[in-house]
């Protein structure tokens, strides 16, 4: 109970002293409409993008052993890392907005490397279905080339690279660890997929994305316990 008093007494303060500039209004609406546009395009592209023919690469990894449906253990890892993220980040917004601009990017850059990057699904590929994000989404298309780099690494990694707390951190690296293990025996990625996924978070996070967070904890250097629920 006492780290969810501090969490809300968090949250009502810094979302006041957020708002009472315009400025910072101002920067959580564009980014808000920043990062709504870079998903939009990218849904509306992997309906276009599945239609064209890409290549299937040798994964010697994935050779060794044939492929076990473990989505359910992948989606409930995956949700449960965004949720926390999302739940403590909700009461500092000033790291909120920082970190939406990190995802979108993130995002961005996937756009730009699916062009490029057309590969086919991995040869023992094991279908699966996410339940929030359901073929509906997609406009009734199956979608199985979202491949290179992960977007369910991209998620896990960008959590964990974002996250101040100390033991949330661990945890998130954990389990993006296990979430890699769980897409290679389900056989949904290649391995190069998940390892360009880290590669390519790291370096938008120390190029971009870590200047922005470090001025965002100075922005919150009131709150001494931000890293220590």
């Amino acid at each position: 109970m006492e780290a969810i008093d501090h969490w809300y007494a968090d949250f009502k303060y810094n979302w006041k002293k957020f708002l009472s500039k315009r400025s910072n209004f101002i920067e959580l609406f564009f980014c808000v409409i920043y990062f709504l546009f870079v998903s939009f395009l990218f849904k509306k592209y992997l309906v276009v993008y599945e239609t064209i023919p890409g290549i299937q690469l040798y994964d010697i990894l994935l050779e060794y052993f044939k492929p076990a449906d473990v989505s359910v253990y992948i989606f409930v890892l995956l949700y449960t890392i965004i949720f926390y993220n999302y739940l403590y980040l909700l009461a500092y917004p000033r790291m909120l907005v920082c970190f939406f601009i990190f995802y979108a990017t993130c995002l961005f850059i996937r756009f730009i490397l699916l062009t490029f990057i057309n590969l086919e699904p991995p040869l023992m590929y094991q279908e699966f279905s996410d339940p929030i994000l359901s073929s509906s989404t997609y406009e009734g298309i199956k979608i199985t080339k979202d491949l290179f780099f992960s977007g369910h690494m991209v998620t896990a990694f960008c959590s964990y690279f974002a996250m101040p707390n100390r033991i949330l951190k661990i945890v998130f690296l954990l389990g993006s660890i296990a979430l890699a293990i769980l897409l290679i025996i389900q056989h949904v990625h290649y391995t190069i997929d998940i390892l360009g996924a880290y590669v390519a978070v790291f370096l938008i996070y120390r190029v971009y994305y870590e200047k922005i967070y470090k001025h965002s904890k100075l922005t919150y250097q009131y709150s001494k316990e931000i890293t220590n629920y």
